[in-house]
């Protein structure tokens, strides 16, 4: 279940949940737009995640016993 919060400055408001398999494309297109704006904030190249399959990148977001990714969705975009 998503928890739903609002911000008091952008007057939005947002649900945070766990991402999971269904979140790959969207995860990849934030992911690689973050990669190429801001490179030295991760320890990988854009060029290295291209290289990863919707599998592999499936595997990595989704949760397991002991990690999880949380994503922040805008409630007004859907």
């Amino acid at each position: 279940m998503p928890l739903i919060v609002t911000s008091p400055v952008a007057e939005k408001m947002y649900s945070l949940r766990t991402l999971t398999h269904s979140d790959v494309s969207q995860f990849r297109e934030l992911r690689l737009a973050g990669l190429r704006e801001s490179p030295a904030a991760f320890g990988q190249t854009a060029e290295e995640f291209e290289q990863m399959s919707e599998q592999e990148l499936a595997a990595w977001i989704g949760p397991t016993q002991d990690k999880f990714i949380v994503g922040a969705f805008d409630e007004l975009s859907k």
